[in-house]
């Protein structure tokens, strides 16, 4: 099938094990045709001489329904509505799927995944940070922005990079620490959980559900303190994450790209 992807591009960097390159790339691993559109322009826009098979929108949902296709599904893991007319939305967010369910739209839970390529950032880094958070903070995120304030002396708060940088400074850490923005709606549903992991990070996070291998907490500074120094200063396996990396939450498993072409298939 030939696919177009749409997403949104923060900087160029963001392109890097970003959603827009690892999907596009394993799609093509599955001998699917994939074009790509940035909707913030930093890459140019491919032509459309024909009609898609499937358009795979993650971002540019109007767009989306403008350009000719048998099929459109859109993915959505924020608070923005996306319009009808799409084939399916597929969500991490459990509580959003019910949502478009309830609309009447054909809406599927998909978990996020782990890139694997990025692993090779870790060549040659030593990992010499104890916990970090890595993100962005602010009004847009008071509640996180407040926790962590609350947890300055034992949590370097990093601002956010992108691309190889992020998975570099990820492979630096002993733990990240992850605090949800108010949209996940209480899910266990950041990257972060799974590019910590899969970079050999302990990850403490609140939230329900999502990766089987990070360390929750109740969403207090004083729950969160207690796992980071758990974490810290008990028992730290070389591994935290590698095992779980390599099986079950990558875009190589089964319950991710494969199980979008069947979705796109049976539509």
């Amino acid at each position: 099938m030939r696919w177009l992807i749409i997403d949104r591009l923060y900087n160029a960097a963001a392109f890097t094990f970003g959603h827009l390159d690892s999907y596009g790339f394993y799609l093509k691993a599955m001998d699917q045709m994939v074009d790509r559109i940035d909707v913030s322009g930093q890459m140019a826009f491919p032509r459309f001489c024909e009609e898609y098979d499937v358009v795979f929108a993650l971002e540019g949902y109007d767009l989306a329904l403008s350009i000719p296709a048998k099929k459109r599904i859109a993915q959505v893991a924020c608070g923005i509505e996306v319009p009808r007319g799409f084939s399916a939305i597929i969500s991490s967010i459990p509580a959003m799927v019910d949502h478009y369910k309830a609309r009447g739209d054909v809406s599927f839970y998909q978990p996020l995944a782990f890139d694997l390529r990025a692993r090779a950032c870790m060549m040659g880094v030593e990992r010499d940070l104890d916990c970090i958070f890595i993100g962005s903070t602010g009004a847009n995120h008071v509640r996180r922005t407040r926790l962590l304030e609350e947890l300055k002396d034992i949590v370097t708060v990093l601002p956010p990079v992108f691309g190889r940088e992020y998975f570099r400074t990820l492979a630096r850490a002993k733990v990240v620490l992850n605090v949800h923005s108010e949209w996940a709606q209480g899910a266990a549903n950041a990257m972060r959980l799974y590019e910590g992991a899969g970079m050999g990070c302990a990850v403490v996070s609140d939230g329900i559900g999502g990766p089987s291998t990070y360390i929750p907490f109740d969403g207090t500074a004083a729950n969160a303190r207690e796992r980071i120094e758990s974490c810290l200063h008990g028992p730290q396996p070389a591994d935290w994450g590698d095992k779980w990396a390599l099986s079950t939450e990558t875009y190589e498993c089964d319950d991710r790209v494969p199980q979008l072409i069947r979705w796109a298939k049976e539509i």
